[in-house]
């Protein structure tokens, strides 16, 4: 193979590393705004199911609202911090623990990683690839 007749291949590889880093900046969960309320467990449920909840009342501003804990196995009365989905408040919602869930205000940091990870690894292989051509 002639000299500098691979850079189709420099390209394509280039392309699919710019295709990669884009889907995952898309893909990457969205920093949905939530905020903490305190809750007081009154149902427990046993941890052996994996759809196993817990049913909790999350005191909101005066109202109490009962709600499904996305974990299992608290004691009834028990006092826990959730997180709740700003605009999503009523009967039957699904809540989580607080500090459970991806925060908010580092997934454009998050975003920027995963990007430089995949160009980092995409770097790597082209090099990688490049090393093995010239040892033939």
């Amino acid at each position: 193979m002639a000299r500098g007749t691979g850079w189709p291949a420099g390209v394509l590889a280039l392309a699919v590393v710019g295709l990669l880093a884009v889907s995952g900046w898309l893909v990457w969960p969205s920093g949905a705004d939530y905020r903490s309320a305190p809750a007081t467990v009154v149902e427990s449920a046993e941890c052996g199911p994996s759809d196993a909840s817990d049913v909790v009342r999350v005191d909101l501003e005066g109202r109490a609202v009962a709600a499904a804990l996305d974990a299992c196995g608290h004691r009834v009365g028990a006092r826990v911090t959730v997180e709740i989905l700003v605009g999503a408040v009523r009967d039957g919602m699904t809540v989580r623990l607080a500090g459970t869930g991806v925060p908010a205000g580092a997934t454009t940091a998050q975003r920027v990683a995963a990007v430089l990870l995949v160009v980092a690894g995409g770097a790597g292989a082209l090099l990688g690839w490049q090393l093995s051509r010239r040892r033939r």
